[in-house]
């Protein structure tokens, strides 16, 4: 899976792969050391809302759709990672084995049931949470204009916490809330970041 790689969701991609080669109409045992895929399994993904809050969502639908089509049944077993199971270890061994060498696991997005449309970005499938994934390249995308401005070159070759400086500039205002006292107290903190403030010194400079 080389598109928004994962441990969950090369563990997702695996449980896939498992059902694909099972017959109709039998019992599938699955040992895995990844609790995350095993509560996601009963993740209830009844409607369309739904499928788009989903993480690894497409693999997921498709793994719902073969379980049903197959009329399988499938169990999940959690076992401890490096424990001295043997199959756990063949399994570890195999999977980084061919990691290089096998060709990838590569998903087809056109024969989706649940959904008509997948959305994408820059030509690849987006299985990530649809909303969290859209703020997020919003977010990323207005950050990379604002640091790239001319009066913010000595950033681009300064290591700095940005997480923790945004969080610093946003202060103790709810998401959800709008003041304007916070957001007059937000741009003093940005004109300090970037000295644009007008303290004496900068007085003195003009």
């Amino acid at each position: 899976m080389d598109y928004f790689p994962s441990s969950t969701r090369a563990e997702t991609a695996a449980v896939l792969a498992a059902l694909l080669t099972a017959p109709p109409r039998i019992s599938v045992e699955i040992l895995t050391d990844s609790k995350a895929t095993m509560d996601h399994y009963l993740y209830e993904c009844s409607s369309v809302r739904s499928f788009f809050k989903e993480e690894n969502n497409i693999i997921w639908s498709m793994i719902r759709e073969l379980i049903r089509a197959n009329s399988l049944t499938v169990t999940f077993h959690k076992i401890k990672a490096h424990s001295g199971n043997i199959s756990n270890e063949r399994v570890d061994f195999l999977a980084k084995a061919a990691h290089r060498s096998a060709l990838p696991l590569v998903v087809s997005t056109t024969a989706l049931q649940q959904i008509a449309i997948t959305p994408r970005w820059r030509q690849l499938p987006i299985t990530q949470h649809l909303r969290h994934f859209i703020t997020q390249v919003s977010r990323n995308s207005g950050f990379e204009k604002w640091l790239n401005l001319h009066r913010n070159d000595k950033y681009r070759t300064s290591w700095v916490d940005w997480e923790a400086t945004f969080h610093h500039l946003n202060g103790e205002e709810a998401k959800l809330d709008t003041s304007f006292t916070n957001s007059h107290r937000k741009r003093q903190k940005l004109q300090l970041l970037i000295e644009e403030l007008l303290t004496v010194e900068h007085l003195k400079k003009r």
